[in-house]
């Protein structure tokens, strides 16, 4: 192979490495980053949350999350606080739209147990319509008073099908019996108004998986229990 050729190749896996800001790396490293940072502890995280590159500071994120959420099972009620509005003021300084959602949808679930603060700031995440399939995930897994007038407020005001398919999922997994009347009447809406493709789903796929949805909450909410 000609040195120009080996050289090009070069080039190209560092673009790919570089360029873009190492995504590539960490889809296989991610694990190993993540696990030095959280035994640096909160400085470390703080500090890799600082970083030039998004993936570090998404790691950096996740680490400070995962303190926080050990220091709240340790009952360190002040730490976990304020670790996690660390993540609050960071979301809101961060430019990166994938980062943010990150924040959202892992960092803020992990540390907002029990915190009215992190789950009005998830709230105002869905009510603003900006990252609101991972703000009503967090939301549906946390359970916070309100969380089902939240997230069916925001069904009902999206017309976005693959949002309102990822919300149903959401109200599923809050494992309220009031989601029950709204996943029935978005089976019987199905074929009328949703369309032919959701998330790449032909329209028999997600009606199947939308039906077993229903089934399984009304199994779960007869038995008293979540699904």
């Amino acid at each position: 192979m000609k040195p120009g050729l080996l050289a090009g190749l070069a080039l190209l896996v560092m673009a790919g490495g570089l360029g873009c800001k190492r995504r590539l790396w960490y889809e296989w490293r991610d694990e190993p980053y993540l696990r030095k940072v959280y035994r640096g502890g909160e400085r470390k995280a703080l500090a890799r949350m600082r970083s030039f590159w998004h993936d570090d500071r998404e790691i950096g994120a996740r680490a400070l999350a995962v303190i926080a959420r050990e220091a709240r099972a340790a009952g360190d009620e002040e730490t976990a606080r304020r670790l996690a509005r660390q993540l609050m003021d960071h979301y809101r300084r961060e430019d990166n739209y994938e980062t943010r959602g990150i924040i959202v949808a892992l960092c803020l679930r992990e540390a907002g147990e029990g915190d009215s603060e992190v789950c009005g700031f998830l709230k105002s995440r869905l009510n603003s319509g900006e990252h609101p399939v991972a703000a009503a995930y967090s939301l549906a897994t946390l359970r916070p008073t309100g969380a089902f007038e939240a997230i069916s407020a925001a069904y009902e005001k999206t017309r976005d099908h693959e949002i309102r398919y990822e919300l149903l999922g959401a109200l599923w997994l809050l494992g309220d019996a009031r989601a029950i009347p709204l996943l029935e009447r978005a089976l019987a809406e199905i074929d009328a108004g949703w369309p032919s493709r959701v998330h790449h789903m032909k329209k028999p796929l997600y009606r199947k998986a939308l039906a077993g949805r229903l089934e399984t909450l009304r199994a779960a909410c007869a038995a008293g229990v979540v699904p």
